[in-house]
């Protein structure tokens, strides 16, 4: 099992505070069947060029960490981009901030929206990003303001291409969120190989690296298989990072 949005590298941003709780968030992960996580810590930063030398840096640490342990964790490099005007210009000069950095390169961009901002505008966002021949990945739709009222809208996004990371938390049973999570199931239904899911952990004990080990049973009860039978492999169309690759 893959966790597309994480924050476990140390030190990086507000994510794990030490290489020591960087490895005991790894050791949460591979617990709870997490094989691999993509390090997304937030950018672009000040200068983009020195935000990725701290990502690879901490990543080629935390690497050797694992190996030190016996930690059978698999770290992918990636990044959180916080969406400003000239983003997808930035993301095509430095490419090493898509998945998979320049390991394994692709075009894919997980991008974080700023408090406030309308998801109605994803509409150009996503003009843009494919004009830049990106495929935009939207990260944790559902915790922004508007989520539950713009549901046909998020799905017209799908069918023209766009990606929605959810949190992992955000599919907890709880009767508080139970809106939320139908909705979050409802966008699941309608696109099942264009989601991604993700931790999003920053700690070990707030926001830990735990993902829902029945993905599968929801996705089969919603009527669509498991996202390991779509077209694309574990976790929608990231299929180079999927299980057994």
């Amino acid at each position: 099992m893959i966790d597309m949005h994480s924050h476990i590298l140390p030190g990086i941003d507000d994510g794990a505070a030490s290489l020591e709780e960087s490895v005991e968030m790894a050791r949460i992960a591979c617990a709870n069947g997490i094989t691999a996580m993509v390090a997304t810590p937030h950018g672009p930063g000040k200068d983009l060029a020195e935000s990725l030398r701290r990502r690879d840096a901490a990543l080629a640490e935390l690497r050797q960490a694992l190996a030190r342990e016996n930690i059978p964790l698999r770290l992918i490099p990636g990044m959180e981009f916080m969406v400003t005007d000239n983003i997808m210009e930035l993301a095509c000069k430095y490419p090493d901030g898509f998945y998979g950095g320049a390991e394994q390169p692709s075009r894919m961009l997980l991008l974080e929206l700023f408090p406030g901002y309308d998801l109605k505008f994803c509409k150009d966002l996503l003009f843009q990003a494919q004009l830049k021949n990106i495929q935009m990945v939207l990260a944790h739709p559902e915790r922004y303001s508007g989520f539950l009222q713009n549901l046909d809208l998020l799905e017209e996004l799908l069918d023209k291409g766009m990606i929605l990371q959810f949190n992992a938390a955000s599919l907890k049973k709880s009767w508080f969120h139970l809106r939320r999570k139908n909705a979050i199931l409802k966008l699941i239904r309608h696109k099942p190989g264009q989601i991604f899911l993700g931790s999003d952990a920053h700690d070990t004990k707030h926001r830990p690296p735990i993902m829902p080990m029945d993905y599968g049973r929801w996705t089969r009860d919603e009527g669509r298989g498991t996202m390991d039978e779509g077209p694309y492999g574990p976790y929608g169309p990231y299929g180079p990072y999927g299980q057994g690759r």
